[in-house]
């Protein structure tokens, strides 16, 4: 089995593994007479596929299985499929995928293992919500089968559980009907924080997806200003042809980030600009386009440079949004370690089968800095960490 090292997707140099690629059951459950974790295709930010042993598990190999039926729109596939591939095949039958994040490079068993959410939680919920059943290896070598009804217990533990009840081998989900590959996406500025949570109030329900950018670097009666994309499928008449971008890439890692004050504001300042000018109109967006912007920019990561970046993303309950997303934005402003990628969206009151899932109802805020604002730990009286 080759052996490779593997970091998660935001380079820090203490989060870095051994990854040992699996192609078999029979060689994962060799590897599980170890301390390890199952890893995918190593797209989660933080250290929550890294183990502290070292050692992980590259599922990717696991990949030789997909069974759809294009009537019902049931799906089954080995746990290393990526949500890419299973798009390629599905979307031109009509079946999208139910709950998607912010890239298609994820394995179906990541998806399950961190119930992954999408621009449309107010609607479809987590990921997790749509799974039927999956197969669980547990390191004495028992497979066991789970759903909502068949070893129940196990089913709610491994949604959002991180891969610490066992290697999901195999998982059973229900994809999503749509008319096309295509997204009818309304564009709305907003100036301030008071502004997005006032135009949220008024239009979430009006879309299946939504989601906002905001600009860090704005200040003063302008602070939380952004960008909102609210969107729904398109008509059939777009067609159901994937249509994929030009790939664009980052060929290298530069000595220093690129990522610094001046460039996030000039880039923020650029970002609204170009967005504002299509204020109040709706734009035609292929469902790569709105779903996964980053994706058009392979090892875009790099432009961190050597040291990496942090996410850091939260929960706020709707009871207190407003004043503790505020007061998020005001630390990160008095910081001047803006984001570039600051999004904020609303979280539904739909519950995750999951026990460990991630989001409830309330304001969903992501950020990416080069450097760790920890002190966004302590600036509100209570959020709920990612």
């Amino acid at each position: 089995m080759n052996k490779k090292q593997m970091r998660s997707w935001g380079r820090l140099k203490q989060h870095k593994q051994i990854a040992t690629d699996v192609g078999s059951e029979a060689q994962l459950l060799e590897c599980l007479q170890k301390p390890g974790l199952p890893m995918g295709y190593g797209r989660s930010y933080g250290d929550c596929g890294i183990a502290s042993s070292g050692e992980a598990w590259s599922v990717p190999g696991l990949d030789d299985q997909i069974l759809f039926n294009t009537q019902t729109g049931r799906l089954s596939c080995s746990a290393g499929t990526s949500l890419g591939k299973i798009l390629d095949q599905t979307l031109v039958h009509g079946w999208s995928l139910p709950v998607s994040p912010g890239t298609q490079y994820v394995s179906i068993a990541g998806a399950i293992a961190n119930d992954i959410h999408g621009k449309n939680h107010h609607r479809a919920g987590t990921f997790g919500r749509h799974v039927i059943a999956f197969e669980l290896l547990r390191s004495s070598g028992e497979s066991l089968s789970c759903s909502s009804t068949k070893n129940p217990e196990w089913f709610a533990a491994t949604i959002g559980g991180l891969g610490l009840t066992g290697v999901i081998t195999s998982a059973e989900i229900q994809l999503t009907k749509v008319p096309s590959a295509h997204f009818d996406v309304t564009i709305s500025p907003f100036q301030n924080l008071e502004e997005f949570f006032t135009l949220g109030n008024t239009v979430n329900d009006n879309y299946d997806y939504h989601v906002a950018w905001l600009d860090c670097a704005a200040k003063g009666s302008h602070l939380g200003r952004g960008i909102y994309m609210g969107a729904n499928p398109a008509g059939a008449e777009f067609g159901l042809t994937r249509k994929k971008r030009l790939q664009l890439s980052m060929p290298f890692t530069p000595p220093l980030s690129i990522i610094n004050r001046p460039t996030v504001a000039l880039h923020n300042k650029y970002y609204y600009w170009k967005h504002a000018r299509l204020a109040n109109t709706s734009v035609l967006q292929s469902l790569d386009q709105y779903l996964y912007p980053l994706d058009a920019i392979s090892n875009w990561n790099r432009i961190y440079g050597p040291k990496g970046f942090h996410q850091y993303q939260c929960v706020v309950p709707a009871s207190n949004q407003k004043n503790a997303v505020k007061e998020l934005l005001s630390e990160i402003s008095k910081s001047g370690s803006g984001s570039f990628l600051a999004v904020l969206k609303s979280f539904g009151d739909t519950q995750s089968p999951g026990w460990l899932s991630f989001p409830m109802f309330g304001t969903h805020s992501r950020w990416i800095f080069p450097t760790l604002l920890s002190s966004l730990d302590y600036s509100i009286a209570w959020i709920r960490l990612c």
